[in-house]
This record gives C-alpha cells, sequence and structure tokens, in this order.
C-alpha cells in the first residue's frame, strides 16, 4: 500500500504541475482568443488527439503493457517488432493527413469559421509529432521512470504555454502557420527531453540501445497489432466520439456555443489527464505484471487513493464553478457553468471507473474492453446528436454525458468483479 501510495503521489505531483501549466495555456488563449477562437484551437486539438491512436496503433497501453510484462531477449524482440510496426503507421498516418487534409477540413470546418481548410493538410506535422512523443514517454513508462516521464511532459507544456504567447498577440484564424507552430511545439519539446532522459537512466538507455531490427518477430508484432488494433479502434472510436460532438455544438449552436463547449472538454481533459497519466504511470504496468493474487489488493489500494480525491474536486468545482470560470478563461465564458457542474459530475464518476477500466486492459480483456468502449462512445455521439436535433441545450448535453459514464462506471465493476480483480 505505502509503495503504491507512494508512486501515486510521485505521479499526481509530476501532473499537478503539468495541469498548472495547462490551464495557464488555456488561460492565455481564453483571453485573446475569445470563445470563437478557442474553439477553433480545441477543433485542432481534438482532431490531432483522434489521429494519434492511429499513428501510434492504439498509443503508449500496447507498448507499455508488453514491455513490462515481457524480458530479456524477448523483450528486445517486442520492441523490435513494435517499432517497425510504428515507423509505418506513423508514416502512412502523415502522409494521408497531408494529402486528404483539404477534404477533412471541409467537413470539419464548414463555413462556420474563416479558418482555411487546408489548415488540416498541415495537421500532418504535429501529428507526427506527437506519435514520436508518445513512443519515447512509453519507453520512460515501461522503465517505471515517472519522475522523468512527469518532467519530460511538464517541458512540453511549457513550451506550449510559451507558444500560446505569439498565438494570441498575432491572432488571426487564417493564418495556418502560427497555429501549426503552437500545435506542434508541445510535442517536440517533450522528444527533445524524453532522449535527454533516456540517456541518462540506465534501464531506459539500455532499452533503447537494444532496439535492433534485425530481432524482429512476427509472432510478437502480432500479439502488439491485437492489442493495438483494439486500442486503436477504441481510442479512435472515443477521440472521434468529442470531434463529432464538437461539429454537431458548432453546425447546431454556433461558435461561441463550440467556445464554452471546448473549454469545458478543455478543462475536463486536463483534470482527467492529471489522473490517468499518474494512474498509468504505475498502475498498468504494475497489474500487468502482478499475479492473480495480488491484483484484487493493487486495485482496492488505487480506488481508496482515487475516490476521495474525486469527491474533493467534485465538491471544489462545484461550490466554486463561477469563481474557476473567470479565474481560469474570463467573464466572457461565464455562460457555461451550468454545463460545467454536470461535467463536473461526469468526471468524477469516470475518475473512478478508471480504476476498474485499467485492469480490463492489463488483464488482456480486448473483446469487452472493445465493445464496451464502442458501445458507450456510440450512444454518447447518438445522445448528443438527438439532444442538438431537437433543439436542445449544452446543459442536456452534460446531463447526457453524465448518465453516460455512470453507466460505464457500473459496466466496468460488474465485469472486474466477476473476473475475481474487485
Amino acid at each position: 500500500m505505502r509503495e503504491i501510495f507512494r508512486a501515486f503521489v510521485k505521479a499526481g505531483v509530476g501532473s499537478g504541475a503539468n495541469l498548472v501549466v495547462g490551464l495557464a495555456r488555456n488561460k492565455l488563449i481564453a483571453h485573446y482568443l475569445g470563445p470563437q477562437g478557442m474553439g477553433l484551437v480545441s477543433l485542432l486539438q481534438q482532431f490531432q488527439t483522434t489521429m494519434l491512436p492511429v499513428a501510434t496503433l492504439g498509443g503508449d497501453p500496447p507498448l507499455v503493457q508488453g514491455l513490462a510484462s515481457r524480458s530479456g531477449g524477448e523483450r528486445d524482440a517486442f520492441l523490435a517488432s513494435a517499432f517497425l510496426a510504428l515507423i509505418s503507421s506513423w508514416s502512412l498516418c502523415a502522409i494521408a493527413v497531408a494529402l486528404w487534409g483539404d477534404g477533412i477540413g471541409y467537413l470539419l470546418l464548414g463555413k462556420s469559421t474563416s479558418a482555411s481548410p487546408q489548415l488540416i493538410s498541415l495537421m500532418s506535422i504535429p501529428i507526427a509529432a506527437a506519435a514520436v512523443s508518445s513512443f519515447l514517454m512509453a519507453l520512460l513508462t515501461s522503465v517505471g521512470a515517472v519522475g522523468s516521464l512527469q518532467k519530460g511532459q511538464l517541458a512540453g507544456n511549457i513550451g506550449g504555454l510559451i507558444a500560446a504567447i505569439p498565438l494570441g498577440l498575432f491572432w488571426n484564424p487564417e493564418n495556418s502557420l502560427l497555429l501549426i507552430s503552437f500545435l506542434a511545439t508541445t510535442p517536440i519539446v517533450s522528444i527533445a527531453c524524453a532522449f535527454w532522459y533516456i540517456k541518462k537512466i540506465p534501464n531506459a538507455r539500455s532499452l533503447l540501445h537494444s532496439l535492433k531490427l534485425s530481432a524482429f518477430n512476427l509472432v510478437l508484432l502480432q500479439r502488439f497489432l491485437s492489442f493495438g488494433g483494439v486500442t486503436i479502434v477504441t481510442g479512435f472510436v472515443v477521440t472521434a466520439t468529442w470531434l463529432i460532438a464538437r461539429r454537431e455544438v458548432l453546425q447546431a449552436l454556433g461558435p461561441d456555443a463550440l467556445g464554452f463547449f471546448s473549454a469545458t472538454i478543455t478543462l475536463s481533459g486536463i483534470g482527467l489527464s492529471l489522473l490517468s497519466t499518474a494512474l498509468s504511470s504505475f498502475y498498468l504496468p504494475r497489474f500487468a505484471a502482478a499475479d492473480s493474487s495480488e491484483r484484487p489488493h493493487i486495485l482496492r489500494s488505487v480506488l481508496f487513493m482515487v475516490m476521495p480525491f474525486a469527491t474533493a474536486v467534485l465538491v471544489a468545482l462545484q461550490a466554486s464553478a463561477h469563481i474557476v470560470v473567470e479565474l481560469l478563461f474570463s467573464e466572457r465564458f461565464l455562460p457555461m457553468v451550468p454545463l460545467l457542474r454536470w461535467w463536473v459530475a461526469g468526471d468524477s464518476i469516470r475518475a473512478v471507473s478508471y480504476v476498474f477500466g485499467i485492469p480490463i486492459f492489463a488483464a488482456a480483456h480486448l473483446r469487452f474492453l472493445f465493445l464496451s468502449e464502442l458501445f458507450f462512445s456510440v450512444l454518447l455521439i447518438v445522445g448528443i446528436h438527438l439532444i442538438l436535433s431537437s433543439d436542445g441545450s449544452l446543459v442536456d448535453v452534460g446531463q447526457m454525458y453524465f448518465a453516460t459514464y455512470l453507466t460505464h462506471l457500473i459496466a466496468a465493476f460488474v465485469f472486474t468483479k466477476a473476473k475475481g480483480y474487485a
């Protein structure tokens, strides 16, 4: 319990620093760009996030799980096999976005903003940078370098904060290069820091030095892709859900409403990433490596730490929503307060569901993971579409969000209980 608590606190402190920097960056964007500008930037960030699971073949979890559950020559062969697949996916994704970005841009942006649809083609640059950064951060996570991981992410976020200054001072939605530079800064700085820490940490350095493509193993590649295939689909579906939701809000309620919706999701994402980063840094590899007798103890220990955290955040934000919005954004964003209150309630439920969801992935229950994420993502986006098409409000969307993740938590709990993990 003490070891888990120390790891949680260490990861949480680093995530807290990232939270502060992220909030400061969003404050700058909200102050200078207003609801409409923040809505556009958030839409581009969501497109980047949506493409990342495809570019990384499922993100960090398949790589971390594969490396943490193997050792010696088998681990080296797994890394080589995964790296070869990742190089191919990085390249193909960047080329596809560059070639077909114009059409995607017209679909996403339409005529509701003054931004050029050709902007999406240039998104191949920050997407490729984020994919490489994700790979290097996964290497640090797999060797338990939580502190270095957090420092690398913090440096990237500080770079993003600095890049937000010229974005705000010279804001012009038609200036594609300014927007792309802002979006690419964080992953590029994170790449440089990750290389620095990998060189300093013996385990990470030896892992990178053992990367030889000659160790490629077709069986291990298939195992990586079996995990990655599920997380590609689930990750893409989940992130595409928010991309579609933003477009629905933009088309139904206009640019200002998109700004309020995006600000709420941005604040939500920062808070949830604080928790998910802390959990994935130690919970996922620890649970994956544990035997069946240890797993219930690990889950309960993490649950007893997360529940007070989620409850405290819920109570604090419900009581001070007006102050938080004005402090972190501006008074122009005060109309988002009713939506934020429902969203925070949903996030508290979602935080607890993470505790039950990570073991499902770590123990390789891929079918349930795939079907559940697909079902709840479709449920959420269909619900949002029906609400907005029947003249519903953003508050109605927030209530739908809360109900969806309450159901998600119940499903995850029932499954983990049935498998003997809880």
